[in-house]
């Protein structure tokens, strides 16, 4: 089996942090299996833990999440993309998820909010935000 890997927005880590159990299996499966993996947005930990005092220690806590930190290129389209009116852990989701050298098909993005992604050329998939369903 090859490497698998999803990207978590802002808004499916504060579905995660209240206990959303959809993606809390999900996090236990990548804890379980090395060749999992979920790809945290540093700009979306930012915001998590703007929204939620405290959370990013939490997050950071699980060693299932990988943390992608800003590179040249990342941060220049999140500079253009946000002139044009997009949130910066938006674009930086979504520049995680979108096709490259090491997963050329691109990353399923989870959010409770896929229409924030509708310009932005990615496999947003929409999650409950309860995680009850």
């Amino acid at each position: 089996m090859s490497a698998t890997a999803v990207v978590f927005d802002h808004t499916a880590l504060a579905a995660l942090g209240t206990g959303h159990s959809f993606l809390a299996h999900l996090v236990e499966a990548a804890h379980r299996d090395s060749r999992r993996q979920i790809l945290i947005p540093v700009l979306a930990l930012t915001r998590a833990e703007q929204d939620r005092p405290g959370s990013a220690e939490h997050f950071g806590a699980l060693p299932a999440l990988s943390f992608v930190d800003l590179d040249f290129p990342t941060a220049s389209a999140i500079g253009a993309h946000g002139a044009a009116g997009h949130a910066w852990e938006v674009v930086h989701a979504a520049q995680v998820a979108r096709p490259g050298p090491y997963w050329p098909q691109g990353l399923t993005l989870f959010t409770t909010t896929p229409d924030l992604y509708t310009q932005l050329d990615v496999k947003a998939f929409p999650i409950a935000p309860t995680g009850s369903s």
